[in-house]
C-alpha cells in the first residue's frame, strides 16, 4: 500500500475541505443574519434575509421581485444602505457587491431638512451593480446592464448599457447574448466579440 496518495485523491480531498469550509461559511451567514434581524429587530420589516452589516430604511416601500440572485446579494453583501422613501423597485435577477448605496430621497435646503419627493429608483432585470456604487433620487437602471464598481449614477441607464465613473458614464454595450460589444472600424456599427451579431446600425 502507498504511503503518498496520488495527486487527484489529494486534489479531491482539497476540493472536499473547501466546499465543507464554504457550506459552514454560507450556515454562518445565514444564522448570524436570522439572528439580528428576528432578534434584535434590524431590517424585520424585510421577509428576505438580509444581511446583518445592511441598513434598510422605510422598508414597506421597497419592492423586491425575486429571483435567486437578488435573495444571495442580500443576504450576503454586507455594508449596503437603501433608502426607499420614495420607493425602490428590484426587478428579477438583480446582482448586488457589497457597499450598494441607492438613495431615493433628497432633503429640502430649508431647516426642516424634510425628504423631497420624487419618482421611485427601479433596477431592472437582470442589472449588476458593483461594489459600493451609488444610485440616486428616480433613477432607472434600464435591464441586463452593469454598473461599475464606485460609480455613482445620476441619470438613467439605458438597456444593455455598461456605465462608470463620476457621474456615471456609458463606457461599453451588451449584447443579448451577454458578451460586450465592439465598434467595427470598417462601418462604425458596433458587433457583438461573441455572437457577431451586428448592434446599433
Amino acid at each position: 500500500m502507498p504511503l503518498l496518495e496520488s495527486r487527484e485523491e489529494v486534489n479531491m480531498k482539497l476540493r472536499q475541505i473547501y466546499r465543507n469550509l464554504k457550506r459552514s461559511n454560507y450556515y454562518a451567514i445565514m444564522a448570524l443574519n436570522f439572528f439580528v434581524q428576528r432578534v434584535f429587530g434590524v431590517n424585520r420589516e424585510v421577509r428576505l434575509s438580509v444581511h446583518f452589516t445592511t441598513q434598510i430604511s422605510c422598508a414597506k416601500k421597497i419592492n423586491f421581485q425575486g429571483g435567486e440572485r437578488l435573495k444571495k446579494s442580500l443576504a450576503f453583501s454586507g455594508n449596503c444602505y437603501f433608502s426607499g422613501y420614495n420607493g425602490i423597485v428590484f426587478w428579477h435577477n438583480v446582482l448586488f457587491a457589497p457597499g450598494v448605496k441607492i438613495i431615493s430621497s433628497n432633503h429640502a435646503f430649508s431647516e426642516s431638512r424634510l425628504p423631497l419627493k420624487s419618482g421611485p429608483v427601479v433596477i431592472e432585470d437582470n442589472v449588476w451593480l458593483g461594489a459600493n456604487c451609488v444610485i440616486l433620487p428616480g433613477i432607472c437602471i434600464g435591464k441586463n446592464s452593469v454598473v461599475g464598481a464606485g460609480a455613482v449614477v445620476t441619470k438613467n441607464v439605458l438597456e444593455n448599457s455598461i456605465v462608470a465613473g463620476n457621474p456615471a458614464r456609458i463606457i461599453g454595450l451588451l449584447c443579448t447574448c451577454g458578451a460586450k460589444v465592439f465598434e467595427t472600424i470598417e462601418s462604425n456599427a458596433r458587433q457583438c466579440s461573441k455572437c457577431r451579431a451586428k448592434n446599433g446600425e
